[in-house]
């Protein structure tokens, strides 16, 4: 199975999947896509720009098409049947974007809710219902406490760069939104969780949340590296320089910019 074409996807998915030019499977969509099409809890290990995003994307919608829309008596409030928690807002754009596209002409709306910028326009989209929300963690646990969501219909569950999030001090809102909030019992949902690293914290926050789950990495053949389409420069400094020569990289880059330094 190297290609979309060969998995048994709704209709609906191929074609928007066909419509965003993508045909061969990365390495993690074909490891990652057929456990999750059967129901089972995946941990991938995975780097940025490997195809997660679609990997745990494509079978979520797929589920959701098939079986259609939850029964609920949630009235004037979302009830999301995805949910996707991310460290950051650039990332939950990121995955946004690509969701619209998969879920173009399904019927099936996707939101986003993350800090940083001005609530009221996050709250309007809240307030008209979503299908799957990608959050970040702080935000979520406000709308969460305006009570204009509930999570008793989620049947997926994402943690994407879990690792960042625990770097980035989540850890304590990730167990708020897992044991506080009216979430489905993980028993009764699939989760998922995808990490550039496997760190014994990492490893005990997926114990927390999942059930028994499938170790995935992303390379087949490599182990902790990054995806081949992703060009690494590695940029020498004395400890003195360090931030100076950041900020010249910095200064010299059109554009969003994603970083982890090692210092």
């Amino acid at each position: 199975m190297d290609q979309f074409s060969e998995l048994s996807l709704h209709e609906n998915l191929l074609g928007n999947i066909k419509k965003m030019g993508f045909v061969e499977l990365t390495p993690i969509q074909k490891k990652v896509i057929p456990f999750l099409m059967g129901s089972k809890d995946v941990m991938g290990c995975a780097q940025t720009g490997s195809g997660k995003t679609v990997a745990f994307l494509a079978p979520i919608i797929h589920r959701m098409l098939t079986e259609g829309p939850p029964t609920t008596d949630a009235r004037g409030v979302s009830a999301p049947v995805a949910l996707i928690l991310t460290p950051t807002r650039e990332l939950a754009e990121q995955i946004y974007k690509e969701a619209r596209k998969l879920l173009y002409k399904t019927g099936m709306i996707v939101v986003k809710a993350y800090g940083g910028v001005p609530i009221e326009t996050q709250i309007r989209f809240i307030q008209s219902g979503c299908d799957v929300l990608v959050a970040t963690p702080g935000r979520l646990i406000d709308f969460l406490r305006r009570g204009l969501i509930v999570l008793n219909q989620v049947k997926f569950l994402v943690f994407d760069e879990a690792d960042r999030m625990l770097d980035m001090g989540f850890e304590d809102q990730l167990k708020s939104i897992i044991f506080d909030a009216d979430i489905t019992e993980k028993s009764g949902r699939v989760n998922m969780m995808f990490s550039a690293t496997f760190t014994s914290d990492v490893r005990e926050i997926a114990r927390t949340f999942m059930n028994e789950y499938h170790f995935i990495s992303g390379d087949l053949d490599q182990d902790n590296t990054a995806n081949e389409n992703i060009e690494q420069n590695l940029i020498y400094s004395d400890e003195k320089d360090k931030v100076l020569k950041l900020h010249q990289v910095l200064q010299s880059i059109k554009g969003s910019v994603i970083s982890k330094f090692i210092f």
